[in-house]
């Protein structure tokens, strides 16, 4: 209850649907908020290793992440048309196939994804932003400069 307030305030008071996936790891959180908080009323979806296989198994093999338009023709070719077909082939098949990229889609396909998150701790990585404008001519004045600077400004802030 508590998520869907959160995301009812950020429509109401910021103006953004807000949709949160949830996971017991990254990629069930990604799967939980791209294939079903997106399409729910409450923009809210829990995806957890019970649940995984009701939910992501009949969905098409491409919607797995991971799999591209390149190796879904390869598994259309093989008859594996849905995650669920794919979760079904032996581990050691794909990987015999595909080496370890067929290993990781198959623990994909029963949701295990063992990537890790690292938190920031405040520490930013960034050390800064650039962006950058080619002007028509040199300007010298520190008017014209200055004129330069805030239309730069104006364009960068919208």
């Amino acid at each position: 209850m508590l998520y869907i307030n959160r995301t009812f305030w950020v429509w109401q008071e910021i103006g953004i649907r807000c949709r949160i996936g949830i996971g017991e790891n990254p990629l069930q959180a990604k799967m939980a908020c791209d294939r079903f908080a997106k399409k729910n009323t409450e923009g809210i979806f829990r995806l957890t290793h019970e649940n995984y296989a009701e939910f992501t198994w009949p969905l098409p093999v491409r919607d797995l992440f991971g799999v591209g338009s390149r190796m879904e023709r390869n598994f259309l070719n093989i008859g594996i048309r849905t995650i669920g077909h794919l979760a079904a082939l032996p581990r050691g098949d794909l990987k015999r196939r595909w080496g370890v990229n067929g290993e990781i889609l198959w623990l994909n396909a029963h949701g295990i994804d063992y990537s890790r998150i690292e938190p920031r701790c405040g520490k930013e990585t960034r050390k800064g932003v650039g962006s950058s404008m080619t002007l028509p001519r040199d300007y010298r004045s520190s008017k014209e400069i200055e004129v330069v600077f805030l239309l730069f400004l104006f364009y960068k802030a919208h």
